[in-house]
């Protein structure tokens, strides 16, 4: 349907982070390991295969239609707090999708167990790793602060404790700790753009900037105003 153009993306989760969603029958990530394994299997091979794995078992699966891209399409691995899924995603040929809630320092420890990591078919280049953050431009960093004001960080709030104000709890962690300690990267182009190349520096490089976007902060037009500032004034740069 989408002549090759779509990209599939893999994720362990939250690692208890998040709310439990009932028991699992194994550890989380040896779960996640053989799904990935399986689902590769299900997109490449020719016949109809058997699978007799730890967690999951079948006979005679022919899985239709094929990907497209031959022999599968991209597929980006989301990369937080773990070594292990950045050795996945080197060893898989994935392309690791770092989060926006780590430090400059701690993204560069990932991204070096990324590049350490040996993968026979597809090596990991520095070009591949993708870098999420959340950008917002605006006219002044006050302003930003007021337009995201009611932002509801939700879950995220047990992934931030590097940029918790000394003393303060999770529950007390607010949109504005986040802009002043740059988590979040806001305010007048020229601001914006410096940030992002004292971060790109700290981490040590990557190939592709991605934009925490479908966020339900400030409002659609402030958000539509940001974005075509982040292309035209802080993208040419």
């Amino acid at each position: 349907l989408t002549d090759g153009r779509y990209m599939a993306g893999f994720g362990l989760g939250l690692g208890g982070a998040g709310e439990p969603r009932g028991k699992l029958p194994g550890p989380q990530r040896d779960m996640a390991h053989e799904a990935v394994d399986l689902i590769l299997k299900a997109w490449t091979s020719p016949e109809p295969f058997d699978w007799n794995g730890t967690y999951w078992q079948g006979r005679n699966w022919k899985i239709i239609p094929k990907p497209f891209t031959r022999p599968r399409m991209d597929v980006g691995m989301a990369v937080s707090r773990s070594d292990t899924s950045a050795q996945l995603a080197a060893q898989k040929g994935f392309l690791p999708l770092m989060s926006w809630s780590n430090t400059g320092g701690y993204l560069g420890g990932l991204i070096k167990t990324y590049l350490e990591t040996e993968s026979p078919d597809d090596p990991p280049t520095r070009e591949r790793v993708r870098v999420g953050k959340y950008i917002y431009v605006c006219d002044t960093i006050a302003e930003a602060k007021r337009d995201l004001h009611d932002a509801d960080l939700g879950s995220a709030r047990n992934r931030l404790d590097e940029f918790l104000p000394k003393g303060k709890q999770r529950a007390e962690l607010t949109i504005d700790d986040l802009i002043d300690s740059g988590c979040f990267i806001v305010g007048p182009p020229d601001r914006v753009t410096k940030m992002l190349m004292e971060y790109y520096e700290e981490c040590g490089g990557f190939g592709t900037l991605l934009l925490l976007a479908g966020k339900d902060w400030a409002t659609p037009e402030k958000r539509e105003r940001s974005m075509r500032a982040i292309m035209s004034e802080v993208a040419p740069k």
